[in-house]
């Protein structure tokens, strides 16, 4: 997970970014991703677009986010999250002041069965 990989923003300079999108990153990576993310408080950008993981994985890492506090932009597009996972991110996001980013909301089937819809 320590390559680091292509991120968006106009500044990405590890550590500040954790680009690890289309990483096939499933629930229990998710949940390892998590534990690192409580080591690294000075992220601003966190991508984890288009990987494997679930409710479960969603669940583990909003888990981190919420101790994030420089965090600007989140992208969870095309995960296979449902509303339980989608809940929880909204959830740990509400915290994140610096957050003007959350893209995941844009994303994979309508969010899995509104989980959007819930959330705004």
């Amino acid at each position: 997970l320590w390559p680091w990989g292509h991120c968006e923003c106009a500044e990405c300079i590890p550590p500040s970014c954790y680009p690890h999108s289309n990483n096939e990153i499933g629930d229990e990576g998710a949940r390892h991703v998590g534990e690192a993310l409580g080591f690294m408080p000075l992220l601003r950008s966190v991508d984890l677009s288009q990987n494997w993981f679930g409710d479960e994985g969603a669940i583990h890492l909003s888990a981190a986010l919420g101790g994030l506090l420089a965090l600007e932009r989140i992208d969870l597009r095309c995960l296979h999250v449902g509303r339980e996972g989608w809940m929880a991110v909204a959830r740990a996001a509400t915290a994140l002041m610096a957050l003007n980013h959350l893209n995941g909301w844009a994303g994979y089937r309508e969010l899995r069965a509104g989980g959007a819809v819930e959330v705004a």
